[in-house]
């Protein structure tokens, strides 16, 4: 027989004893705990103050400064906070904000503040941008309170336009297709008194800014931009909606083409007659006279298809003004581009009547006043600019793909 086992507790007095693991790691993790400890407490300080902190100090910056006018002690005390990149955006909101309920001298003075905070660096055109989008969607709460917040808001996009803060194009971008109407319009009154007319044309072209995209879809015509504009003191930026009113007012005067087209040689500038507003306001003023004397006639049901009669009446009297047409599109597939989407635009203002889209495209292919491939070129555009494109399209469809297999065919027969 073997030795006897011993008991467990004697083997492990026997076995070699290791070091012992508690004693051994003991003090390495206490100083690591301890050392993180310390850290975080540093770490605390190295966070700066807190939001509502920042917002206390900088608000009392601003009382001072609004008090004393003093702009170096301003930018002094607002470089002391060191406000971090995730509050500056609810700062600068803050400080427009400030000023709202108070006068025209201290909302002048805080956007002098801003221009200046703004040149040294202390921050960003995102960081303004996602300010004054804030201030954008505090308006419609405050407007109760300050009736007049909408003047006060686009005096502040005014001057940061004018102080190169933000761009035009960024303003119109926040504003695009009504939103806060008319605070775009208003902006655009603010930089006139600032600027004076020559200017703000530059600064308005250079910013490709498109006008009817800043009304509200109910009112994107250029009958409605034409009154608020003239009401706005702003048809400058638009002379071409004045050209299209001269046009109108020739047209009812005296309805003889050939008349009509001596006017348009003799009042316009040569410069015009291939710019695409003077294209699309001649289209415009052209469908409508001739629409109104035959197939929609004021107080008509665009819900219901005209009579053959009054439809051969209206092809006859556009034969009659072809040539005006011709003598501006002939060979310019882009002007007739323009043509097609001012026809598109006047329907979409009255609704859609019906079948009048379809029958006017097959009227200006048969007279040759648009080309297939301008019509082509229409269908495959994708353009914001134009309303109504959509439901345009899905009338006409059918027949653009039946013009489409028409040329087709034709091209063939002539190869052959």
């Amino acid at each position: 027989m073997g030795e006897p086992l011993l008991p467990t507790s004697q083997t492990s007095l026997l076995a070699p004893k290791p070091p012992p693991p508690i004693l051994h790691a003991k003090e390495p993790p206490i100083l690591i705990k301890q050392g993180s400890l310390d850290k975080n407490k540093g770490g605390k300080k190295d966070k700066g103050p807190s939001k509502d902190e920042v917002m206390k100090k900088v608000d009392s910056m601003l009382d001072d400064y609004l008090n004393n006018s003093n702009m170096e002690e301003a930018v002094n005390s607002f470089k002391e906070q060191k406000i971090q990149d995730r509050f500056m955006s609810a700062v600068l909101t803050s400080m427009m904000n400030k000023a709202l309920e108070k006068t025209d001298a201290d909302r002048e003075l805080v956007s002098t503040l801003l221009a200046k905070l703004k040149k040294e660096g202390l921050f960003n055109t995102a960081q303004f941008t996602g300010a004054f989008k804030e201030l954008l969607g505090q308006m419609a709460d405050k407007e109760r309170a300050i009736p007049k917040i909408f003047s006060y808001v686009a005096g502040y996009a005014a001057n940061s336009v004018v102080e190169e803060i933000m761009s035009l194009a960024e303003v119109a971008e926040m504003t695009e297709n009504g939103a806060h109407y008319p605070l775009f319009l208003l902006v655009l009154q603010q930089l006139n008194k600032t600027l004076g007319k020559a200017e703000l044309t530059k600064l308005f072209n250079d910013s490709k800014v498109n006008l009817l995209n800043m009304l509200p879809e109910i009112d994107k015509t250029k009958e409605k931009l034409a009154d608020i504009l003239e009401d706005k003191g702003l048809t400058f930026l638009f002379p071409l909606l004045r050209i299209q009113a001269e046009l109108w007012k020739q047209l009812k005067a005296n309805p003889n083409p050939t008349t009509f087209y001596k006017w348009i040689k003799e009042n316009l500038d040569p410069s015009h007659y291939k710019a695409p507003g003077f294209i699309n306001a001649l289209m415009t003023v052209l469908v409508k006279y001739i629409t109104q004397e035959t197939t929609l006639p004021e107080g008509a049901d665009p819900g219901v298809i005209p009579d053959k009669a009054l439809q051969e009446k209206e092809k006859t009297l556009l034969e009659k003004f072809n040539p005006v047409l011709q003598a501006f599109l002939q060979n310019e597939i882009n002007l007739q581009v323009v043509a097609v989407y001012a026809l598109q635009v006047y329907c979409y203002s009255k609704q859609f009547p019906k079948g009048m889209l379809l029958r006017w495209f097959v009227y200006l292919y048969d007279l040759e006043i648009v080309e297939e491939d301008a019509f082509m070129k229409w269908k495959e555009d994708i353009s914001d600019d134009y309303p109504g494109k959509g439901k345009a399209l899905f009338q006409v469809n059918t027949w653009l793909v039946w013009l489409s297999v028409a040329e087709s065919e034709e091209e063939e027969d002539g190869n052959s």
